[in-house]
């Protein structure tokens, strides 16, 4: 069983984060409830939350790690659980930075 990312994975996840122009997070690499197996998705949160691209990020274990992190006022925009499917990312450059979407992007 696999309960976390590698610190190569990582590595090479955090350097895409970093250089991206736009990131959608849709879940945490490894079981962070955990903190012996949340390395990975923390400092992917931290990238997340360093990168000056435009961050999407949804799903109930997503904003749970947002949350524990303490990263969510640097994620541009955030999506409940049900509105993760309706996600259209050719709206996403149209919604305010720290804009909660119920149901799909609105702008």
């Amino acid at each position: 069983m696999i309960f976390d990312v590698g610190p190569k994975s990582t590595q090479e996840l955090v350097d895409i984060i970093m250089q991206a122009g736009t990131v959608v997070w849709n879940g945490p690499v490894g079981v962070f409830e955990f903190d012996q197996f949340g390395e990975g998705t923390k400092r992917i949160a931290m990238a997340i939350a360093a990168t000056k691209a435009f961050t999407l990020a949804g799903g109930g274990d997503t904003i749970a790690a947002i949350q524990k992190y303490d990263i969510y006022d640097k994620v541009s925009a955030t999506s409940r659980p049900a509105a993760a499917p309706s996600w259209n990312s050719s709206k996403a450059r149209n919604c305010p930075p720290s804009k909660s979407w119920s149901s799909g992007p609105k702008g």
